[in-house]
């Protein structure tokens, strides 16, 4: 229960099918904000990036880590309120996912974490991360890295280095294109410690 998260009101079954009652949010996907614009505004993506975090530090603190942030996971009401859904493939610290399938990675190849990428254990800075690489097509209208298939994507994720958002916009800030930057540090030990 938080206001950039979208709520969930409860689930059940109706002859035979599972559903999920949630909170309907009337606006945008910010994906679909970045097609229609071409890239966010940079106060814009301050406010929401903030919003993300703040969401994405109580669910944290909840033990909780979502594992799939991404401009598709991200509404923005009609009142410019950024909010986190699609907790499916989340997973709760020290425990199991609520979504697992032996084998496979999980998670957007865009915007993927190296360790997720890798199959490795994730924690809060596999989020931090993730969250990175949706700051980075904010300010820029471009994914930090692309390729021909996923694989060549998720390498480029663990392997290359990433072009600093200012590089390509000059309009982004230094300090802000530095936040990314670190937020997308390939050794979690060099990200932020915390969504604080």
């Amino acid at each position: 229960n938080h206001p950039h998260i979208v709520r969930v009101y409860g689930v059940d079954v109706d002859r035979g099918i599972h559903y999920i009652a949630m909170e309907l949010v009337r606006g945008s996907t910010l994906k679909e904000l970045i097609q229609k614009w071409g890239r966010i505004p940079v106060s814009d993506a301050v406010q929401w990036g903030m919003d993300i975090c703040d969401a994405l530090r109580y669910a944290h603190e909840k033990r909780i880590i979502h594992r799939d942030i991404k401009p598709e996971n991200i509404l923005v009401d009609r009142n410019g309120v950024a909010k986190i859904t699609d907790f499916g493939i989340a997973k709760v610290l020290d425990g199991v996912s609520v979504t697992k399938m032996d084998g496979d990675v999980l998670g957007s190849v865009q915007y993927i974490a190296p360790e997720q990428a890798r199959g490795e254990d994730t924690d809060e800075k596999t989020d931090i991360y993730s969250l990175g690489a949706t700051l980075y097509e904010m300010l820029t209208g471009q994914v930090p890295f692309t390729g021909d298939t996923s694989v060549a994507i998720a390498m480029k994720h663990i392997r290359s280095v990433v072009v600093p958002p200012i590089n390509l916009e000059p309009a982004v800030p230094y300090s802000l294109s530095s936040v990314v930057v670190k937020a997308l540090a390939k050794n979690p030990a060099n990200r932020y410690a915390s969504m604080r």
